[in-house]
């Protein structure tokens, strides 16, 4: 057994009830994570013949549908402050780590090739830059060719956890941005830029727009070969998203520390991290059903132990192993009706 999920299980290694009838759960939210969970589920599927049914319906349903008990749980790319949930009655951690990143369509420019920084990317999602030659923008690549073109702003129209972080990050860099528009699921876009539903759908919009900046998470970017910026970090570095920077966001974190999930993964120290980083999490009824506690509990212990494979080919970053161990740890806090913890032990 793996030192990092044995604290997890202290407690929980109980007798293995009798067999249990195939059981359908039920989830809804973070149309990036859909890939992952639906991986995930194979597992399950094979070793019981349980299913799931996930509807991608983005971050602010899957918790709103959590929240509300309507569903196993519900999945989130942003967590809601943590007296929220405990009022909720909800549990939440971490499954694996993706990033937001901005992509371009513009000709001839290459993935990485543009390099913006904080208060111009909060000027261009505002709409106070409107051109790709502006001066603000070309003083940051003196040593590129960039483009002139109107600048399409394409953004999501559907509660998202990638606009909550977006809009966290364009906060804290920029005094304006926070006055004007703030961090929120859904924010108040210049009338102008293009809206529109789930990653997939803004992945496809900026491949079609000639001129368009959009954002979407990190796997977005690798599956749908989008075109992704450079953002200058809190080190004043140029960083490229990637595995080891992504990676590096939350390795010093009270996450790994203290498996304090609340934390922001934003414009972490480090010469070479991500600065907009974030978890894909999932949102749990603390109380459940025996059987189907029973189920979702082997869902994600088999998720964090055989899961790494599927969350890279969903394109998501694994978690350290340490905080994975933490994760584990909130999951153990799972009952049932009774007070009862749920069976953990599947191997």
């Amino acid at each position: 057994m793996r030192g990092w999920l044995l604290g997890g299980y202290i407690g929980l290694m109980g007798c293995l009830g009798g067999p249990v009838m195939a059981l359908e759960l039920s989830a809804v939210g973070s149309s990036a994570a859909a890939p992952l969970y639906s991986k995930w589920a194979a597992s399950i599927q094979k070793n019981g013949g349980h299913t799931l049914k996930f509807d991608p319906a983005g971050s602010a349903k899957g918790i709103e549908s959590a929240k509300g008990g309507k569903v196993d749980f519900g999945a989130t790319d942003a967590l809601p402050p943590a007296a929220e949930l405990t009022k909720a009655g909800v549990i939440a951690f971490p499954t694996a780590l993706t990033a937001v990143v901005p992509v371009v369509n513009l000709p001839g420019v290459k993935p990485g090739q543009i390099k913006l920084n904080g208060e111009v990317l909060a000027k261009i999602f505002s709409g106070k830059i409107v051109e790709w030659a502006d001066p603000a923008i070309l003083a940051l690549n003196e040593n590129e060719k960039v483009p002139s073109r109107p600048i399409k702003l394409v953004v999501r129209a559907d509660g998202s956890g990638s606009t909550f972080v977006l809009t966290e990050y364009l906060s804290r860099m920029s005094a304006d941005w926070k006055g004007n528009f703030g961090a929120g699921f859904s924010v108040k876009w210049p009338s102008w830029a293009v809206q529109v539903k789930g990653t997939a759908g803004v992945a496809a919009s900026v491949k079609a727009t000639e001129g368009a900046i959009g954002y979407v998470d990190f796997g977005a970017v690798v599956e749908s070969g989008l075109v992704d910026v450079r953002l200058v970090n809190a080190a004043g570095k140029a960083a490229k998203a990637s595995v080891s920077s992504i990676t590096d966001a939350v390795l010093s974190s009270a996450w790994q520390t203290k498996g304090d999930f609340d934390e922001l993964l934003i414009n972490r120290q480090g010469n070479n991290a991500w600065p907009i980083v974030t978890g894909t999490f999932v949102l749990v009824p603390k109380v459940l059903d025996k059987a189907r506690g029973d189920v979702l509990a082997e869902f994600f212990v088999r998720g964090f132990m055989n899961g790494d494979a599927a969350v890279s080919s969903a394109s998501f970053v694994k978690l350290p192993d340490q905080v994975k161990g933490k994760a584990t740890g909130a999951l153990s806090q799972l009952r049932d009706k009774s007070g009862n913890p749920f069976n953990m032990s599947f191997f």
